[in-house]
């Protein structure tokens, strides 16, 4: 028996409709469509592959504080269009395999990449991810992620074909057939993210992507049998259409100046190293009515109450529908963001599964629920969530 898992990279449940995803929502009347509320964690994907939560696994975003940390300093020799390309590359010579976005050239230097490889890898985490559990119960996986496609045996960089759910999809049909005698496979589609963000997750640009996705979902679970297989589609969260943005830099001190700040899109997180000016720092923030400051009691709930501060010292987070503009990451607006805690409905990612199951749930649920298919029991902050 086979397992299907493939992520749609930001696909909410308003976005399944007969129009633009006819096979997909064929699919949700025969076997339901679930709801996952996402964890309180820009790198949410960690807790799905740990069935942790951030303070557990001990990660929260892809950067975290790093008192003078300048190893890609020669970095910003390059022009902007090649600093991620050599950024990445750097890295990979380094043994890393993880690729990421290079943040702000003024900001590089006082933080790192707090993750520097897929989950796929031994003991990537403090605790065990899906394939060490597999791993060990001599289970065979295919991953794909562009640009990386792993087996048991090892790992390669597929560059060609490009980032392109189409090509992308084309290349996994191929591998399956390639290894069809294997337990597990993954798949991660990513192009309805990147046009959600661009153009907004309900514009015209992102339906026309929903409607190839749809059909790549059709042409790949040809592959497999939905009788005898176990299939999750899922995504780790959906996206909220942006109606408003905020310049925090412009009311806030000088950066470094008695403390550092991270800009995401829609948080801000701070280290603090002058009492006077985070006092100042506090009464600015307290008056931006599209936030608040993150409350202990919050930071428990979301359980984001790490033992140290490498993550954040103090957190603002944004309404849904806000954004920081500029970032870290973008000089100008994004048109859809995620990240806004865990209320917010357009933002709770989604997961159809072919057998009986819960329809809520959250994204810690699901690594437990996929070991349950192979009957492995494991610890983990979550539970499966089968009702057979």
């Amino acid at each position: 028996m086979k397992t299907l898992v493939i992520e749609i990279h930001s696909l909410n449940r308003f976005q399944i409709t007969k129009q633009d995803t006819p096979f997909l929502y064929d699919l949700t009347k025969k076997y339901g469509l679930g709801k996952a509320r996402p964890c309180f964690a820009y790198d949410i994907q960690t807790c799905f592959w740990t069935g942790t939560y951030p303070e557990k696994n001990n990660h929260f975003a892809k950067y975290e504080y790093h008192k003078n940390y300048d190893k890609f300093h020669f970095i910003d020799l390059f022009p902007n269009k090649l600093r991620n390309i050599s950024y990445n590359l750097w890295k990979y010579l380094g043994g890393d395999d993880f690729f990421t976005n290079l943040c702000s050239r003024k900001y590089t230097h006082h933080f790192k990449i707090a993750r520097r490889f897929h989950f796929f890898h031994k003991k990537v985490f403090e605790v065990p991810t899906l394939f060490d559990i597999l791993r060990k119960n001599n289970k065979k996986f295919l991953y794909y992620q562009w640009p990386t496609v792993a087996t048991n045996n090892g790992w390669k960089l597929k560059i060609f074909p490009r980032l392109d759910d189409i090509m992308i999809s084309k290349k996994f049909i191929k591998l399956v057939k390639k290894n069809n005698n294997l337990d597990f496979y993954f798949l991660q589609l990513r192009d309805l993210d990147i046009v959600a963000h661009k153009y907004g997750p309900y514009s015209e640009q992102a339906k026309k992507k929903l409607r190839i996705i749809d059909q790549l979902l059709k042409d790949i679970l040809n592959n497999f049998s939905l009788e005898k297989d176990n299939i999750l589609i899922f995504s780790y969260f959906g996206m909220v259409p942006v109606k408003g943005k905020i310049n925090i830099k412009e009311v806030l001190p000088q950066f470094r100046k008695g403390y550092y700040y991270f800009l995401d899109s829609t948080e801000a997180r701070f280290w603090f190293f002058n009492s006077k000016i985070k006092k100042q720092v506090i009464n600015i923030l307290k008056k931006i009515k599209e936030g608040h400051l993150l409350t202990k009691k919050e930071k428990i709930n979301y359980h984001v109450n790490f033992r140290d501060n490498r993550h954040f010292e103090e957190l603002f987070l944004l309404k849904p529908g806000y954004i920081i503009s500029p970032d870290f990451f973008h000089k100008r607006p994004i048109k859809g963001a995620h990240s806004y805690g865990l209320k917010c409905e357009e933002e709770q990612g989604i997961f159809l599964i072919n057998k009986k199951s819960k329809k809520e749930a959250e994204l810690v649920d699901m690594m437990p629920t996929l070991l349950d298919f192979y009957k492995i029991k494991t610890k983990s902050d979550g539970s499966s969530i089968l009702l057979i």
